[in-house]
């Protein structure tokens, strides 16, 4: 694909907007040299929204890295301790953003990454993405348009972004205090693990945390680490010749007995008969994903 981009400079308009567009575009970086530091940049005092298309990326938040995988969008403040780039694991990273500025922006940053983190993981389909599309699709390079046009754009991106997060995050968005656990659960899904030390991952108070996790994934924090708990021990059951036992304390549990129990419930098999049916179909590699 072709890389398209849009830049707008109003410094000497008569009427400077209380929010604006400074640039919108859709790329697809191959290049390791794709590279963007938050305190390093020559657009200063605006924010960055991106999402990933396909491919992947990375960003450096603080002290902490991400992955950045289809579906996946970060918000950020330029200055600001960030760095994002295409990583050298991934060949390719394809994404849209935009970077918008004003007074408007400058509040409503603070209030919403306050409450809602500054990743998240949205459907293609979700109403903030389309809106995003519909601007590259109006965009043309012949087609100048006014401050009072792009600020209106500003608005609607700022005003969508801003409902999805408080009003509507069940219409396939999932915000950083949810995805802080799911991240700790599907590395560390073999600790020890209970509720509050989750909901203190999150940020959240327990009440709100748990109801806003269920929203977004479907199920509880503690139904989520079971799954993941029985997917990692289906790949052991077929690919390792373990124990029962030892696969039981490898995904978290502490005695095989509990472990069986609750496989069962999950497959309707115990883990030695789970075993058994696999291999005797002579498949290396029947464990979910």
């Amino acid at each position: 694909m072709k890389n398209k981009s849009f830049g707008f400079d109003f410094n000497t308009a008569p009427f400077q907007a209380p929010s604006n567009i400074l640039s919108v575009g859709h790329e697809k970086q191959t290049s390791t040299n794709y590279y963007w530091h938050g305190q390093k940049r020559p657009d200063q005092g605006c924010y960055v929204f991106q999402y990933t298309l396909a491919g992947s990326g990375q960003i450096k938040i603080g002290n902490h890295t991400y992955d950045l995988k289809e579906n996946d969008a970060f918000w950020v403040k330029i200055p600001s301790d960030h760095s994002y780039y295409l990583p050298k694991k991934s060949d390719s990273w394809e994404f849209i953003y935009i970077t918008v500025y004003g007074e408007t922006v400058d509040q409503l940053f603070d209030t919403l990454v306050e409450k809602h983190g500054q990743r998240y993981q949205i459907d293609q389909t979700n109403s903030l993405i389309e809106l995003l599309q519909m601007f590259l699709d109006q965009l043309r390079p012949d087609n100048e348009l006014t401050v009072y046009q792009t600020s209106e754009m500003s608005y609607r991106f700022l005003m969508q972004l801003a409902q999805t997060l408080e009003y509507n995050n069940h219409d396939g968005f999932v915000t950083e205090p949810v995805l802080k656990v799911t991240d700790y659960l599907n590395q560390f899904y073999y600790k020890d693990i209970d509720i509050d030390s989750l909901t203190r991952i999150s940020g959240l108070s327990p009440y709100h945390f748990i109801r806003t996790f269920k929203a977004h994934t479907g199920k509880t924090p503690i139904d989520y680490l079971t799954d993941k708990r029985v997917r990692e021990a289906t790949k052991r059951l077929v690919t390792t010749n373990l124990t029962i036992e030892e696969i039981a304390k490898a995904v978290g549990y502490q005695n095989g007995n509990y472990f069986t129990k609750v496989f069962k419930k999950q497959m309707r098999l115990t883990p030695s008969a789970y075993r058994k049916e696999k291999r005797a179909l002579g498949e290396r590699h029947w464990f979910i994903e």
